[in-house]
């Protein structure tokens, strides 16, 4: 339990009674000075009370000064030592504070340094070499925010035993910081032996985790680093290895990653997109494109995909795939998001005033964006203000996100559903494919990944999985849509296969605003016409 400063010092008082003011060698003075005084007065009463004749007390008089130095210096050695003792004991509880992680006991990123720095300064003019790994738990925050700090902590402490099991005696084993541990190997011959040390880290993360009903699976990235090709100090080391396991990472994670100097390059580039994208949505350099859906079995637009789009000044056009992911990594998603959201829903209430055929709008809403507080508020604000109608809106959500913390994800889109907006499982087959999961989901419709539109009729796999997922789907009552359709053939098949949607280039490519309106105009006209 913890007290406050007065509390505690009133029930410490009520404990152990009374106590002098000051502590330390101030209190070995005043002992010191109360020892001497008493002796000083108490000394002679006391020889006359044991000795009677006074030509002995005398003789013994010069000695009671000795017997009193003799006396008080013991008294004094034993307080001094016990006094050092516990300095002593104190220095030692700082330093190991000072140098270790407070959780796990292992070395803390301060005490691998300098262990890191004597190692180099050893092998410093020789020809032998030395690696750091540095390991990072995959998708950790999300095990802490579904299961807690409490159990977070736990799995780190057993994390940290499983690691230090796997590595040999002069290895060192580091927990810099959160899910971030980092291994010293003072001593290899060649970068297979550091691989394969790597590979024993990851071993030792596959087995279960019992903290959960099924156990937890986890992985980890780790980047490497190695004395001297990729450094000769700490600091450019650590920097090299930081650089491949962030690489190791952007590769999908569950691996290791040798450092390599192009990437430093590969960074860099990233580092200036990134800064870029800080000033894009000011600069008024991000847009919004418009892919039109195609009902199968009306032969009509049925529906339309709001896609963000970046383009330089100077015309350079990036990828969404290039800068979707910094977004996400910086926090820039979260108002990127909103305003593609905002965007689209008003650009949709613009066409249904000008008396176009309502069509609903498909947006895409990334993980961060979906499980940040605020998020259905969010979505409420934007409908008010663009005063499009709920059910003109569409929301499409992947799989593997709504898998990241199932609860949270099933009240998210309930409350979303009752307002009346629509949601749609985006890349279906790529993730979990959970079918108990996705009777538990309130969703709409499934938009089948277009690696498997990509093989239909070649591939005799893509044709089964396809045609068992819109059956699939047909079957729980939801509505199947098919992207990336780009050949005739595929259009054909999922005609046939009862497909309701689809959409890719076969049918149309993304369009501007303005495009946009000019197509659905011509739908309209062509509709009156038919009329």
């Amino acid at each position: 339990m913890v007290v406050t400063g007065g509390e505690s010092g009133r029930k410490g008082m009520k404990k152990t009674g009374w106590r002098l003011p000051f502590s330390g060698l101030r209190r070995i003075v005043f002992y010191y000075l109360v020892l001497g005084a008493a002796w000083a007065f108490c000394s002679d009463p006391l020889l006359k009370l044991l000795i009677d004749d006074p030509r002995l007390r005398e003789l013994l008089h010069p000695f009671r000064d000795i017997f009193f130095f003799v006396l008080t210096g013991f008294f004094l050695y034993l307080v001094l030592e016990r006094y050092l003792k516990v300095l002593r004991r104190g220095d030692r509880k700082l330093y190991h504070a000072a140098y270790h992680d407070s959780l796990t006991g292992l070395a803390n990123q301060l005490r691998f340094q300098n262990l890191l720095e004597e190692t180099l300064s050893e092998l410093s003019g020789g020809d032998n070499k030395a690696a750091i790994l540095l390991l990072d738990l995959d998708r950790f925050r999300t095990v802490v925010r579904t299961l807690g700090h409490s159990v977070g902590n736990r799995l780190l402490k057993e994390i940290a035993r499983r690691l230090q099991s796997c590595l040999d005696p002069q290895a060192l084993l580091s927990r810099f910081s959160g899910d971030e541990f980092a291994v010293l190997l003072p001593s290899i011959e060649h970068s297979d032996q550091v691989a394969g040390v790597a590979e024993s880290l990851q071993k030792c993360l596959k087995e279960p985790f019992p903290f959960v009903e099924h156990g937890l699976h986890l992985s980890g990235s780790i980047g490497i680093a190695i004395y001297p090709h990729d450094g000769h100090d700490a600091i450019t080391l650590l920097k090299n290895a930081e650089v491949a396991r962030s690489r190791a990472k952007e590769m999908g994670g569950h691996g290791f990653q040798f450092y390599f100097p192009e990437m430093n390059e590969f960074f860099l580039q990233s580092l200036i997109l990134e800064n870029r994208l800080h000033t894009a949505l000011e600069r008024n350099e991000l847009g919004v494109r418009y892919q039109p859906l195609l009902h199968l079995h009306r032969s009509r637009i049925s529906g339309l995909e709001a896609l963000i789009c970046w383009r330089y000044p100077d015309g350079e056009s990036i990828s969404p795939e290039r800068f979707i992911p910094l977004a996400e990594e910086t926090g820039l998603i979260e108002p990127i998001g909103e305003w593609v959201l905002t965007r689209a829903c008003r650009q949709n209430h613009h066409w249904q005033q000008r008396g176009l055929p309502p069509q609903r709008m498909a947006v895409n809403v990334s993980v961060r964006q979906f499980f940040q507080p605020g998020f259905f508020d969010m979505v409420c604000r934007v409908l008010e203000n663009t005063g499009l109608a709920p059910k003109w809106l569409a929301l499409e959500l992947t799989e593997s996100m709504l898998m990241q913390d199932v609860e949270q994800a099933r009240k998210l889109l309930a409350d979303l559903r009752h307002l009346g907006v629509k949601v749609v499982i985006d890349d279906f087959g790529t993730g979990y494919s959970s079918l108990s999961y996705l009777k538990r989901f309130p969703v709409d419709g499934l938009k089948i990944d277009q690696s498997f539109i990509e093989g239909i009729p070649r591939d005799h796999g893509d044709t089964a999985l396809t045609a068992a997922i819109i059956a699939m789907g047909h079957a729980l009552g939801l509505e199947v849509i098919a992207e990336g359709v780009e050949r005739l053939e595929q259009y054909r098949f999922l005609k046939e296969k009862g497909c309701d949607r689809i959409q890719g280039y076969l049918f149309h490519p993304p369009l501007t605003a303005d495009e946009c309106t000019g197509l659905l105009m011509e739908r309209r006209l062509e509709s009156i016409v038919l009329n």
